[in-house]
């Protein structure tokens, strides 16, 4: 089987690793297929059975990403004589005859009861506009894929919703999590939590709600608290940008390298005050290592965070209130529990259900060859 996978819009942060991840599951284990990257900026090189087509120019404009999506995407995606498709950029690729899978990883649209953003309100138009029109293009590629892919049972269910889909073409498809074997967590079963060090691994967007987080050290220092630290994963100089800049008790490490970023939330609490994610990584990272877990109270985190001992939520519109949740770790009202045994199913990757489903696109379609 032939298969194309676009995605010309990733270039850094999550969507790159989405993209990065794929392409290594299909170069150990994709050599039963045929698979052609329809690429952006990104850089990968071509494989036996991978060719790799490159368009760096493709996201340099709004305008070109436009031109681009409507008059040379749909073209030089027949030239690879696809059987089927996957689009790892949300949206479906226009005048195909072919199955396509779209993997859908944006939540800005399906989360308006949560936060609605206003196209006049400074700073948040461009959100508005991918909760309106993005949005609306999102729905209108679910009703034109055999399936879509979300990562959460939460954003599986509001796609199916915003399209008017049948709920069984979305397959939730949580991604793996790679953590290295044999770290013990940091606490033992039944002691008291008593970490002074909050870590929140997270780019820099209104709704990772950074401000919020600022705004709560604040009110710790004020109520008198002040042996502990915060640790954004940000560079120095958006200190000025978040209003801390009199705060050392919060500090912007810059980006931390993966298996140091493990050791430190083995030996930290997770302070995760996003409100909108499409899986949230990190909070599923910090489960895995056992990890004390604050979380903003949304779908997403009640979802990742179910049947866990170590989680505690908090409203991410209130400052007060996490800082009442950093507060019971700092005073040690937190008591860490050992998580019950959960059975897993390790028969298959997260990826390899992805192509699963490609393949049984195409047989639906009658392509597969």
């Amino acid at each position: 089987m032939r298969v194309t996978v676009v995605d010309t819009a990733a270039d850094s942060g999550g969507a790159l690793s989405i993209l990065m991840d794929f392409y290594r599951y299909v170069l150990q284990h994709g050599q039963a297929h045929r698979w052609t990257f329809v690429l952006g900026a990104a850089a990968l090189p071509d494989a036996p059975h991978i060719t790799v087509l490159r368009y760096p120019g493709a996201k340099r404009s709004w305008a070109a990403r436009l031109a681009f999506d409507v008059l040379t995407l749909p073209r030089v995606v027949a030239d690879t004589r696809p059987d089927a498709v996957l689009s790892l950029q949300n949206l479906a690729v226009l005048r195909q005859r072919v199955p396509q899978v779209i993997y859908m990883h944006q939540p800005l649209p399906f989360v308006t009861d949560i936060k609605r953003y206003a196209l006049w309100r400074r700073g948040e138009t461009r959100y508005a506009l991918y909760q309106r029109v993005y949005g609306g293009l999102m729905a209108r590629s679910a009703r034109a894929a055999v399936f879509c892919v979300a990562q959460t049972r939460y954003m599986a269910d509001a796609l199916a919703q915003r399209a008017g889909i049948a709920p069984e073409r979305v397959r939730k498809i949580a991604p793996s999590i790679d953590i290295p074997s044999g770290q013990p967590p940091a606490i033992a079963d039944g002691e008291t939590v008593r970490t002074r060090r909050f870590l929140y691994p997270a780019a820099y967007y209104p709704y990772k709600n950074h401000t919020c987080a600022v705004q709560a050290a604040r009110l710790l220092l004020a109520g008198g608290t002040a042996d502990f630290e915060i640790v954004f994963t940000l560079p120095p100089g958006l200190r000025p940008v978040l209003g801390a800049e009199d705060l050392p008790c919060v500090r912007f490490s810059g980006p931390i390298p993966r298996d140091e970023l493990l050791r430190q939330m083995r030996e930290s609490a997770l302070l995760f005050p996003s409100y909108i994610e499409s899986y949230g990584m990190p909070v599923a990272e910090a489960r895995a290592l056992g990890s004390p877990v604050l979380a903003a109270d949304t779908g997403f985190s009640r979802e990742l965070l179910a049947g866990y001992p170590n989680a505690r939520f908090f409203d991410p519109f209130s400052p007060q209130a996490m800082a009442d949740a950093m507060a019971a770790v700092l005073t040690g009202k937190m008591a860490y529990r050992t998580e019950s045994p959960q059975e897993r199913a390790e028969s298959a990757s997260a990826w390899a259900r992805v192509v699963g489903l490609l393949e049984e696109a195409a047989v639906k379609i009658g392509l597969s060859r």
